[in-house]
């Protein structure tokens, strides 16, 4: 999972139909009789949220027209927890209140959409959200300092 959701890592081409695979084997087969369409949307979802985070890495007009997608997508646990991991890494890196702080709103969606649709989220969710509070920034701007306190 953390290849698939974490920026920046690189999946090799050659195994990334493989690694799909095992995960939504993994999440979606609960005995020998399991649904193959289970599997198949299981798959399906996480490689089109891999996309959109992907994408959206650097373009954050991107995540907004895809959110409906993605809110999809979360349905499933393992893709929501995906997400949620890519948003601790988007919020997490010195960089991006930098950049993007105005985007800050859609990833707390996110987690707000994880959190609904998944109540074992809510403890990892939490803490994230501790963290980015109690968290230093001084890269921001003086007032932007000010009005957080």
């Amino acid at each position: 999972m953390q290849a698939f959701f974490k920026p920046g890592s690189a999946i090799n081409p050659d195994h990334k139909d493989k690694y799909l695979y095992v995960m939504a084997n993994a999440v979606s087969m609960l005995d020998s009789s399991s649904d193959d369409e289970e599997f198949q949307h299981t798959r399906k979802a996480v490689e089109t949220a891999h996309v959109i985070c992907t994408r959206a890495s650097g373009s954050h007009a991107e995540l907004q027209v895809e959110i409906p997608t993605l809110f999809e997508c979360m349905k499933i646990p393992v893709v929501s927890m995906g997400v949620v991991r890519w948003v601790e890494h988007m919020l997490t890196d010195s960089t991006f209140f930098e950049e993007a702080a105005e985007s800050s709103s859609l990833f707390l969606v996110l987690l707000d959409e994880a959190a609904s649709c998944h109540a074992l989220h809510h403890a990892h969710i939490l803490e994230l959200l501790k963290k980015l509070i109690e968290g230093s920034y001084p890269t921001l701007e003086v007032s932007v300092q000010v009005s957080q306190i």
